[in-house]
């Protein structure tokens, strides 16, 4: 016997059919008012395809159940999604540019939500809008009071610190 304890996993989505085809890179994140949130990518039957869009899906009660997906305003730039929550503000960092390939995965930004993501109303560049970076992962160092964030190009690797009272400006 071991000292874990552990669920055996729960099917976030059961039945994801008709248009939606895949999901791919799901974040999933703990909300200020403690529902839970998870963004994932999905849309057509490749990636890149014009049909991909966002989606997210919620649990208001610590995900033994879930919402039916729905579909964001966020734009799919087929990369990764980074969500943090730092001192109450939830902030997601990508590249939010509808683009279909690699190249084009411009437009780095961190995004704020004061209203557990249903809408963002903040928007910080990152990097300049033509610089192409992508796969942004971000740490918050509590103690320090310093969001890192790593991102790239596909040939050099990036760190940047944000300290925490830039927040405090950003909702």
């Amino acid at each position: 016997m071991n000292e874990y304890t552990f669920n055996f996993p729960t099917a976030l989505i059961h039945d994801f059919t008709g248009e939606q085809h895949k999901v791919r890179e799901p974040v999933f994140r703990r909300m200020p008012d403690n529902s839970f949130l998870c963004l994932f990518l999905t849309g057509g039957p490749t990636e890149p395809h014009d049909r991909n869009v966002v989606m997210a899906i919620r649990s208001e009660d610590y995900g033994k159940t879930w919402s039916e997906p729905t579909e964001t305003d966020i734009p799919n730039s087929y990369t990764k999604l980074t969500v943090k929550k730092i001192e109450g503000k939830i902030l997601l960092i990508s590249n939010f540019h509808p683009s279909m390939e690699w190249q084009n995965r411009k437009c780095l930004q961190m995004w704020a939500s004061d209203d557990n993501c249903k809408s963002w109303s903040k928007k910080i560049s990152l990097a300049a809008d033509n610089d192409v970076l992508f796969y942004p992962h971000a740490y918050a160092d509590d103690e320090q009071k310093i969001l890192y964030i790593t991102f790239e190009n596909g040939m050099q690797h990036y760190i940047q610190t944000i300290p925490y009272e830039e927040f405090h400006h950003m909702v």
